[in-house]
């Protein structure tokens, strides 16, 4: 008995030996898996990943980014300069805690988003550039909650009044909150940075090229929707450049925006009269119901609004919470300007019309 054991467990050594080899060298005879664009159709399929990758990141970061500078200016607002505080000093911390508690709702959605698949697992040709916007983000996203731990601490400060007890402290937190502001501001432009790297390249179609009508029409859609949504990013970006001077803004750049905005509002009647001039068929006419009642609404919003702060920055003589009001209210329509934009979008490519 004890010989047949033994004879089994070499036979079993042997056995298992002849096994791991085998397996090895399928494996090193095994050609390396290659991933590869194959089809016109997969090309595409990446084009469009990459245009709601570049969509996506856009959106939650604008979201985010308009929290934080909401609270932001709210704590500069509502705080003296801690040299100024003393026992007799009344803070009042009520509407930076309402920014404060929207702040953090604001965050962790956001990292509730980042993490769904839907939005992490997007096929994108250029991984390396595409990888730098996620890390990007994520270091974005690590400063915000150092910040937002810190900033629980400022205001359970000033609520509970303890800055009456220990003004010191107050130049303590203050140096704190304003150098975590400062690395989030710095992460924030290098993520600007990366995902412009990764913003898809407008190629504009040319109707003529199609003869059926649908797809004559969703062309000219497509084109108006790209055109549209580039001159409202730059209006953005002429928008943003106003924050370190949101109290004085210089008549330059008052001008310019006025300028600008006024540009927009000329394009924009020019690509909606394309749009109402397109032969829509039946197979895409709720496209261009949603073009004119979803997304031209939304864009006329968005204009109105930024007109409506711009003129007041003219005015000079409003107070800063009221500033601070209209300036969120064009950033929100601005977001929901680019919402309209993707639903419209998903909507054109669900309608299932093969172009060329």
């Amino acid at each position: 008995m004890m010989k047949n054991n033994k004879f089994y467990k070499t036979a079993l050594f042997f056995l298992s030996i002849f096994f791991v080899t085998f397996y090895l060298q399928s494996c090193e005879n095994k050609p390396p898996i290659q991933v590869k664009v194959k089809t016109e159709e997969d090309s595409l399929f990446i084009k469009k990943n990459q245009t709601r990758f570049y969509n996506l990141y856009t959106e939650i970061s604008n979201g985010i980014s308009l929290c934080i500078e909401d609270f932001h200016r709210s704590y500069l607002s509502s705080v003296p300069q801690p040299i100024r505080i003393s026992k007799n000093t009344e803070v009042k911390m009520l509407g930076t805690e309402v920014y404060f508690n929207a702040l953090k709702k604001k965050f962790q959605e956001t990292e509730e988003k980042v993490y769904t698949l839907r939005f992490n697992n997007l096929t994108t040709a250029d991984t390396v550039s595409y990888q730098a916007v996620k890390t990007g983000f994520s270091d974005l996203l690590n400063s915000v909650k150092s910040y937002i731990i810190l900033a629980d601490t400022v205001i359970q400060f000033y609520k509970t009044g303890n800055y009456k007890k220990q003004p010191p402290q107050a130049a303590i937190l203050d140096t704190g909150i304003k150098g975590k502001y400062k690395t989030y501001s710095e992460l924030q432009a290098g993520f600007s940075v990366s995902l412009k790297r990764v913003k898809p390249v407008k190629i504009l179609k040319n109707p003529e090229e199609f003869d059926d009508n649908d797809k004559k029409s969703i062309a000219v859609l497509q084109n108006v929707l790209e055109n549209v949504m580039e001159k409202s990013e730059n209006l953005y970006d002429l928008l943003k450049k106003l924050i370190p001077h949101f109290y004085a803004v210089p008549d330059t750049a008052l001008t310019e925006i006025r300028q600008e905005l006024k540009s927009f509002k000329i394009n924009f009647n020019i690509e909606k009269d394309k749009v109402f001039r397109a032969p829509f068929g039946s197979k895409t006419l709720s496209a261009k119901k949603m073009f004119e009642e979803y997304f031209s609404e939304t864009v006329e919003e968005f204009y109105g609004q930024t007109l409506k702060f711009i003129d007041k920055l003219r005015s000079r003589n409003l107070g800063k919470d009221e500033l601070n009001r209209d300036y969120d209210a064009v950033m929100v329509d601005y977001n929901n300007l680019i919402n309209a934009y993707n639903n419209l979008i998903n909507l054109i490519n669900n309608t299932r019309i093969n172009e060329k």
